[in-house]
């Protein structure tokens, strides 16, 4: 019998006589390969950086972008994390509204009232009178009261205050605030012709009318009383 022949029939009869290989062994032996095949390219890069070699292989660079792809991952939601955590701080901090505000400044000092809104309380009421009785505005319809509306208003013109340092004092959106300087402003304008007129320039002022100093040289005599006749001058 020639030599390859007794090679064929000899690897045959081993075959026969050989265990069966369960599934077991088979999934155990898949698993060691992927491993193998996970560790390999590992290896390889490391190799090649011992070797000099600087340009990693292909299985390196997908392994990098894997990392770098885990890691964005792990940023991304951490990151979502703290954003949940952050505790929502109130805009408005002033610790009064601006109702309440504005009536501590009514019943309150008349000096603080006069530096605040740079008139004293009874201007103030008064005004607000004329402004509900001659703006011409629908006053019931709107969320704030007249008066603070009107102090509001004073505040900003008063100090040259901007209208977000008003927002903080009298706890309102800026919004609120600019819509309300602007009903204010048209209504001290449909009063203007009220409160803002030439004197009556036939009346004396009370400050000259009772100046003995400076009254006579504002004294006016009539035309006629300062007539001299002839026959005066010679009796004169």
């Amino acid at each position: 019998m020639p030599t390859n022949k007794r090679n064929r029939v000899a690897a045959t009869k081993k075959r026969r006589h050989a265990s069966p290989v369960t599934s077991s062994q088979n999934s155990c032996t898949g698993e060691a390969n992927l491993q193998e095949l996970a560790v390999r390219p590992v290896k390889m890069a490391s190799s090649s950086h011992r070797r000099g070699n600087y340009y990693p292989s292909s299985s390196s660079d997908d392994i990098e972008l894997l990392a770098a792809m885990s890691l964005l991952l792990d940023t991304s939601s951490s990151e979502e994390e703290e954003e949940r955590e952050i505790l929502r701080h109130p805009q408005r901090t002033f610790p009064i509204s601006g109702q309440e505000y504005t009536t501590l400044l009514l019943n309150g000092d008349p000096d603080t009232m006069r530096y605040t809104l740079r008139v004293d309380a009874h201007t103030f009421r008064t005004l607000v009178n004329l402004l509900v009785k001659r703006g011409r505005l629908k006053w019931d319809c709107m969320r704030l009261s007249v008066e603070e509306s009107l102090a509001i208003f004073l505040y900003i013109c008063g100090h040259g205050k901007r209208h977000r340092c008003a927002a903080n004092r009298f706890k309102r959106s800026m919004n609120t605030i600019a819509r309300h300087f602007k009903y204010m402003m048209r209504a001290l304008g449909n009063i203007a012709y009220l409160v803002i007129r030439p004197p009556d320039l036939n009346e004396i002022p009370f400050e000259i009318l009772h100046d003995k100093i400076y009254y006579p040289w504002f004294e006016v005599k009539s035309f006629s009383s300062s007539i001299i006749t002839d026959d005066e001058a010679l009796l004169a």
